[in-house]
């Protein structure tokens, strides 16, 4: 941006990376963005990848210019056409930088020391010893290798970043696979720790030139000590996820893959210790996953990375190799694979037999006794045949060649075994193959969706619940430059196949899709996920709407359903649970044209769950049975929801005219905590809402003033629990009511906790006790609010003065002294500045029957 004139700014584009593309180049606006124009450009393979302007002439900029292309099995890097660019005109006319850079040449980066802005710094990828560091004295006129260090150039396509410092135009940094700092104009570098590896980022704050931000695959850091210390990366949610898997306990827990990191398990809610940090742990394989969980026992968990299996037991922390077969394989070709393990090859536990263990490489493996042996069910998957020829040497060129696992192709990606039939496997591969086997593989048919081009990453079959005849294939082709949805689906196990996404039936034309999942409750309610988010047909993939409602804006690369929750895998922005779809298993023609309609609560749990602590942390479900209701116009006065046990009995009511919840943060001794306070409110608004019933029945009434510290009359300070107590496990019943006499029930479920050993008689005791004692509170406020309202008739007497002034003074007194034996007057708002009385013994009684 121009330092001056906002409206005058030049944007670096490097266009699609997966094909040619007349979009790359240099753009220049100067009317803020209304209108632009390209005002550099090389050719439709080569983009701009770097761009700075000269410190002391906003006419002076330098581009960096890449040639660039990424294929499913390789990432080409560098030409003759690529290189550095200059303008003295603010982009009129541009000319190469030749003298002294080399002429073959792949990704660069560039910095301009503000200290002295002759001098130039070029990192380039290049040819052999070529590759490295180069600087200029004279604004690029001429430039002379510094350093060809190869630390600071591994894998030069993903890195090459170059900052120069803002006051010292000999102190020069490198992010790559490290960070590296040079006091000496680049001749020697020295790495500085940082929180992460994978270094892309640095900003230098001009004014204090030690503090800066530093990004990385981690995510960002900062340091005011001039990269001696850090700050943390636990305050940013931007875990990028593969895939996602679930256990079946009870609360259910995540587990997945994170790139740059390793696979991790997260619980799907918990009762104790909510934050970034707490009750996850680290799962076996690294950042490519997949990770599976033993159906017999949740302490076995096998992870792959990048193909390589291994086997953990966290009840004894042991840790064993399981590889299919024993080959390194970073910086091989293709062809020199005995087995071709893609950088996330398959890993799935049978349906049908828990001892069963499937992987995939090009064939499809079972091992029967934990992958200490495995056997081949399958041939060849794919469609090697048809591109064998582009994998004779290690992926990539002309500069670098790169094979990381991800450049591994020819690959069964995707592999399910029916819920329904043991030994129905339909197995989908990266270049565009489908096959499935009816016998546990002892023959495979070809069930490629006729004109499925090559090169098509089948990158999930989703089987559905409801028929074993009935599948989904999701198929991207975006690294062929082809940004189409492509989602297929089969009744009549792969025999005929209708493609669901067309571009113009809800998901966009360019919106590569990733991931689908059929609701296990209703067949035709899909859910699908793809690089620009989240999607839901109602109507088997006919029709297609946005249903991204508070997810961030993200690829979205797996889904699961479970136990009616949508459990979502980002790339970018973490993990994520969508709470109760029974709505959606109930939403059809008949409620979309109802005036008002309740909806069938799910089943739900007693719990205790922790409360979340804000922003940027892990949230926890609301706690509680989640009620929805939808209204098509707002209703004519007051609507109530009320809640009654299995005699009819009111526990709870909510209206429309009541206080609404609301989030109350206040300093705890240590951190900020978060509860929510009030009554939840019925809205009147047309559209879809819910309310959340706590599942305790009324709270103990308090006098007005207590617990409200700071207001006349002098105010009562309660410690203990005063909440309602908590219902019983049984059936329950939710009404909807309008004021017109309108009305519509539901009934559910309130279950016990399956961890809890306590037996329902010993329940029906607390509830009883901790009743007695909520009533027992209720009448002594009922006196303390009497006892209040008299001491106020008693101080306008005394107010008045006369002969009756002594009288009404003696009798406040009284009442007074009354009153200190049913709650502590407490006029500093001290908690430890109290004395329990009569209130707080029996708020303290319902503390220990059902926690502080």
């Amino acid at each position: 941006m121009h330092p001056t004139d906002p409206n005058r700014v030049w944007v670096a584009a490097l266009g699609s990376v997966f094909g040619p593309s007349d979009e790359r180049g240099v753009y220049r606006t100067t009317d803020g963005g209304r209108n632009w124009k390209k005002v550099l450009f090389v050719n439709a393979g080569t983009g701009a990848i770097d761009l700075h302007m000269s410190p002391d002439d906003p006419a002076t900029l330098y581009a960096a210019m890449w040639t660039a292309e990424r294929k499913p099995w390789a990432m080409f890097s560098g030409s003759k056409n690529g290189g550095v660019f200059k303008t003295t005109d603010g982009g009129d006319s541009w000319t190469k930088l030749t003298n002294g850079l080399p002429e073959l040449i792949g990704r660069i980066g560039i910095a301009i020391s503000a200290a002295r802005p002759n001098r130039v710094y070029v990192l380039a990828e290049a040819k052999g010893d070529l590759r490295g560091l180069y600087r200029s004295e004279d604004r690029g006129a001429s430039f002379r290798q510094v350093s060809d260090n190869p630390e600071m150039m591994a894998r030069p396509w993903y890195y090459t970043h170059v900052d120069a410092h803002p006051a010292n135009a000999d102190v020069v940094f490198i992010n790559n696979e490290g960070f590296f700092r040079s006091d000496d104009g680049g001749a020697t570098l020295v790495d500085v720790p940082t929180p992460h590896g994978d270094n892309h980022g640095l900003w230098i704050n001009p004014a204090e030139p030690d503090t800066w931000i530093q990004s990385n695959d981690g995510g960002a850091n900062i340091t005011f000590t001039a990269g001696r210390s850090w700050s943390t990366q636990n305050n940013q949610p931007t875990g990028e996820f593969y895939t996602v898997t679930v256990d079946s306990q009870f609360p259910y827990r995540l587990y997945a893959p994170q790139q740059d990191n390793t696979t991790i398990s997260v619980p799907s809610r918990v009762t104790s210790g909510l934050t970034p940090t707490e009750n996850w742990f680290a799962g076996p394989g690294c950042e490519t996953g997949p990770i599976v969980v033993d159906p017999r026992n949740s302490n076995i968990l096998y992870g792959a990375c990048k193909g390589w299996v291994n086997r953990l037991d966290r009840s004894n922390d042991q840790l064993r190799e399981v590889w299919l077969w024993p080959q390194e394989g970073h910086g091989l070709a293709n062809t020199e694979y005995k087995y071709r393990e893609q950088w996330n090859s398959q890993l799935r536990f049978s349906k049908h037999d828990p001892k069963v263990l499937y992987h995939t490489s090009q064939f499809v493996h079972l091992s029967r006794n934990e992958g200490q042996s495995w056997e081949t069910i399958s041939p060849d998957l794919t469609r090697w045949e048809e591109h064998k020829g582009l994998h004779v040497n290690p992926p990539g060129g002309p500069l670098t060649y790169d094979q990381t696992g991800v450049e591994v192709y020819g690959t069964v990606f995707a592999l399910e075994e029916s819920p329904r039939r043991a030994g129905l496997l339909w197995a989908g591969s990266d270049d565009g193959a489908i096959h499935i086997t009816r016998d546990g593989g002892a023959h495979w048919t070809n069930i490629t969706p006729t004109g499925l081009p090559l090169h098509s990453t089948v990158n999930q079959i989703v089987l559905s619940p409801h028929s074993e005849a009935r599948a989904f294939a999701v198929i991207h082709r975006y690294r062929l430059d082809d940004f189409h949805p492509y989602i297929y689906r089969t009744d009549d196990y792969g025999a005929s196949w209708k493609l669901l996404t067309d571009g113009t039936n809800g998901i966009p034309a360019n919106h590569p899709t990733r991931t689908l999942q059929e609701d296990p409750a209703r067949k035709g309610l899909l859910y699908a996920g793809t690089e620009f988010g989240l999607f839901i047909s109602f109507d088997d993939g006919g029709h297609w709407q946005s249903f991204q409602q508070n997810l961030p804006l993200t690829p979205v690369l797996d889904l699961l359903v479970h136990r009616n929750d949508l459990v979502v895998a980002t790339q970018g922005r973490a993990l994520w649970i969508m709470d109760d779809l029974t709505p959606l298993h109930q939403l059809n023609a008949a409620v979309a044209a109802a005036d008002a309609h309740l909806f069938k609560p799910r089943d739900t749990h007693r719990l205790r769950l922790a409360v979340s602590r804000g922003t940027g942390w892990p949230e926890n479900p609301p706690d509680g049975a989640m009620i929805f209701y939808r209204w098509a116009r707002a209703p004519k006065g007051e609507a109530t929801i009320e809640i009654r046990d299995k005699a009819g009995a009111l526990v709870r009511s909510f209206t429309a005219s009541g206080a609404g919840t609301k989030a109350q943060v206040f300093q705890a001794m240590r951190e900020p905590t978060v509860t929510v306070v009030g009554t939840p409110k019925v809205d009147l608004t047309p559209g879809m809402h819910r309310l959340v019933w706590d599942l305790r029945y009324a709270p103990a009434y308090l006098a007005p003033g207590v617990n409200e510290g700071g207001r006349e009359p002098r105010i009562a300070r309660v410690t203990g629990n005063t909440e309602g107590p908590l219902a019983m496990p049984g059936r329950y019943t939710v009404v909807l009511r309008t004021a017109d006499g309108w009305s519509e029930r539901q009934e559910f479920d309130v279950r016990l906790d399956p961890r809890v050993t306590s037996t329902i008689v010993e329940l029906q005791e607390s509830f009883d006790l901790s009743i007695r004692a909520r009533d027992r509170i209720t009448a002594i406020q009922l006196g303390v609010a009497k006892g209040q309202l008299r001491i106020r008739e008693l101080n306008a007497a005394i107010a008045a003065g006369g002969a009756a002034a002594p009288g009404a003074a003696r009798t406040k007194a009284a009442i007074e002294e009354v009153l200190g034996k049913l709650y502590k007057y407490n006029l500093r708002g001290d908690h430890a500045d109290l004395h329990p009385e009569l209130t707080t013994d029996y708020a303290t009684i319902l503390t220990l029957i059902y926690g502080a």
